[in-house]
């Protein structure tokens, strides 16, 4: 029943002489005494109030908090799509956990109320049989311009590949064309990245793959390419000229690299660029289900893998994804291996190069994230410095260790009271760095960089470093001058001073 009619109902039962009671109103009209109790003494005007307030409350959304945000999204750039926008909410507020159906929703609200409709363009493509696991990749390039912190255009060029089965991608940037030897590198980490190499690669006719088609049909490679593929041993697959539905899932990648994640992103830098593009392949290019297949391309990928084949990936170095835990710490062969603060929010998956008893842990594009020589044994927690702080001891603790290591020197103890007075939000690190510099170094040497520091007013521990390692330099002896070579002894034969009176009286 509506409520206006419901409220007109009540009302006329209970102005009738019989004076009805609430629940005989309610066995009435079929509703329960609750709501029949809730209207019985409101005026109407109180009941317009009820109702405008319930309008205006249906009408509110928990994303009206980043309303001005994305109006701002939709304003500046007229094709900023929706997930795009649900994208940037993941991307700059961590807690953020609504799906992506109620920002669609939300964004084509905010079009509609703004005037902010775009124009769709419309492709049709042909369905095709979708290929087994293992069986193919798919590469393209594509381009972009983006705008810097100083509103100045910058180019960049981006390499994509992706699995024909599981649809799970691998890109990089460049801020200039790729060139074959590029071309090369760039096929290197996108196979590290997916653990393996599959049978075939499907390409467009690009410039440095392919140098011309020969009469028969074959197709005439260019050198660099040539020898790699020969070395790694998959087979290249070129389309037609002017045939798009023959690489139709790669189109639509670098589309999704080109709008989804670069569009309307200020250029920071190409190493900048790359690191937020793998952290998004890591939250939304690999883990959001896939329009066609229904399904998450890093879950399908996890059993696709197998099929991919490792035989021609370079034996030096083993390449492993690995999940990071919330702890910043890996696991590897039953020992845990700690890792840098924010690892976590920043990298939930890196990648584990071993290199003989050298563990490389690295980001999934392959940057040096840090390095432990592999530990034996079970159940361990591998730390190192600086990641490891000696949070068992106090820092009262720490200063009578260290006074007692430097003999409670009148300059050492001034400089570290000191120090800790200017750097109060590092006093540990520093302690501790001092403590290492202690143990490196001679009490002598150590003296004379404090005096310096104090001196100076410079009480930077890396200014102390510097002028220790200095004072610790062996000292060169000078080159031995020509009065060097003169004997401090020597025989003399001297005159009296007679002989030499008269020389002058036989001079005159």
């Amino acid at each position: 029943m509506k409520g206006l009619y419901m409220f007109e109902e009540i009302k006329k039962l209970k102005a009738l002489p019989l004076k009805l009671k609430e629940s005989q109103v309610a066995k009435q009209l079929n509703i329960d005494t609750r709501t029949v109790k809730k209207y019985w003494n409101m005026t109407e005007q109180d009941f317009l109030n009820l109702v405008k307030k319930l309008n205006e409350s249906k009408s509110k959304s928990v994303l009206d908090q980043y309303k001005d945000e994305i109006l701002g999204f939709l304003t500046t750039y007229k094709s900023f799509t929706a997930a795009q926008v649900y994208d940037r909410l993941k991307e700059q507020h961590i807690n953020f956990n609504l799906c992506e159906s109620s920002v669609r929703n939300y964004v084509a609200k905010l079009r509609e109320q703004h005037n902010l409709n775009k124009k769709i363009k419309e492709r049709e493509y042909v369905a095709v049989e979708e290929l087994p696991m293992g069986k193919q990749a798919q590469v393209d390039f594509g381009e972009i311009i983006l705008y810097d912190i100083e509103n100045k255009p910058v180019k960049v060029w981006t390499f994509a590949m992706v699995l024909s089965h599981s649809r799970y991608k691998y890109g990089y940037w460049q801020d200039k064309p790729f060139n074959a030897q590029d071309f090369v590198d760039v096929h290197n980490k996108a196979f590290r990245y997916f653990g393996g190499i599959p049978e075939e690669i499907v390409y467009d006719r690009t410039k440095v793959a392919l140098i011309n088609e020969n009469e028969d049909g074959t197709f005439k490679l260019c050198k660099t390419f040539e020898e790699y593929v020969e070395k790694v041993k998959f087979k290249p697959v070129f389309c037609k000229p002017y045939d798009p539905e023959s690489k139709g899932k790669i189109e639509a990648v670098v589309k999704y690299f080109k709008f989804n994640f670069a569009n309307h992103r200020t250029y920071k830098g190409i190493d900048n660029l790359n690191a937020a593009f793998h952290r998004w392949l890591e939250r939304t290019g690999n883990t959001k289900i896939h329009q066609t297949t229904k399904k998450v391309p890093s879950e399908v990928f996890s059993l696709e893998r197998q099929y991919l084949s490792d035989k021609h990936l370079s034996k030096d170095i083993q390449i492993i994804q690995h999940r990071v835990k919330k702890d910043n710490t890996i696991s590897y062969e039953g020992n845990r291996y700690s890792l840098p603060k924010g690892t976590y929010s920043a990298h939930k998956n890196v990648a584990l190069n071993i290199v003989g008893d050298l563990l490389e842990i690295k980001t999934l594009d392959l940057n040096l994230i840090i390095s432990y020589k592999i530990t034996s044994g079970k159940g361990r927690l591998i730390q190192k410095e600086p990641y490891h702080r000696q949070v068992d001891k106090g820092i009262s603790e720490l200063k009578a260790e260290i006074f007692e290591q430097f003999k409670y020197n009148e300059k050492l103890v001034e400089y570290i009271e000191k120090l800790i007075v200017s750097d109060p939000k590092n006093v540990r690190r520093n302690l501790v760095k001092l403590q290492t510099l202690g143990n490196e170094f001679s009490l002598n040497f150590l003296i004379g960089g404090v005096e310096y520091a104090i001196l100076k007013g410079d009480l930077s521990l890396a200014t102390l470093t510097l002028k220790v390692k200095q004072y610790a330099l062996p000292v060169k002896k000078e080159e031995s001058s020509q009065n060097d070579l003169i004997p401090k002894i020597c025989d003399v034969n001297t005159r009296s001073i007679l002989e030499y009176q008269n020389i002058q009286e036989e001079g005159l």
